[in-house]
């Protein structure tokens, strides 16, 4: 019995096209979808939209008769373009890593944004702070 990820019609912010999911299982599958959502419902209001590609490859390697797997992901949001890659034994594990990848620079980039943001002249805060 074969898996298969659905697409992310949800939560409009991020669509999801993940590739190579064919050989998952039904478990496997659910794990990566809950673990996506979570991922989707953290980040989603970041974004006014956002484009994730994850791409999932077996490397060929076997460890206690569980395969290696390498995850790229790339997304493109309207504030930038993120990417992250990941090798884990299991799927789970390779998607996790890469995850938590694209989450540090999300967070670097949008911390980023909001001190640009917050150092303009104009701003209020800084308009209260001279009266």
């Amino acid at each position: 019995m074969r898996g298969e990820l659905y697409d992310v019609d949800e939560v409009p912010s991020i669509d999801l096209k993940v590739r190579h999911q064919d050989s998952l299982t039904s478990f496997t599958a659910s794990k990566l979808n809950n673990e996506l959502d979570s991922f989707r419902q953290r980040h989603g209001e970041k974004f006014r939209n956002a484009y994730m590609g994850l791409d999932l490859k077996k490397t060929g390697i076997k460890v206690r008769g569980v395969e290696e797997y390498s995850c790229k992901i790339n997304m493109v949001t309207d504030k930038g373009n993120f990417h992250a890659t990941s090798k884990g034994i299991g799927v789970i594990k390779a998607v996790h890593d890469a995850l938590k990848g694209l989450e540090t620079q999300i967070e670097r980039k949008i911390a980023k944004f909001y001190e640009r943001v917050s150092a303009r002249e104009d701003y209020p805060h800084n308009i209260l702070e001279e009266n």
